[in-house]
């Protein structure tokens, strides 16, 4: 469905199949990229 890129702290890329636009999934995944960093 996604995925999120983060090199030295800093979101590179992040990826999401059209299909699931507006669920929140890029909310998640931000937020997951924060809570590792």
């Amino acid at each position: 469905m996604g995925f999120i890129g983060v090199a030295e702290r800093k979101v590179e890329m992040l990826f999401l199949h059209p299909k699931y636009f507006g669920h929140g999934i890029g909310k998640k995944l931000l937020g997951f990229a924060k809570y590792v960093s």
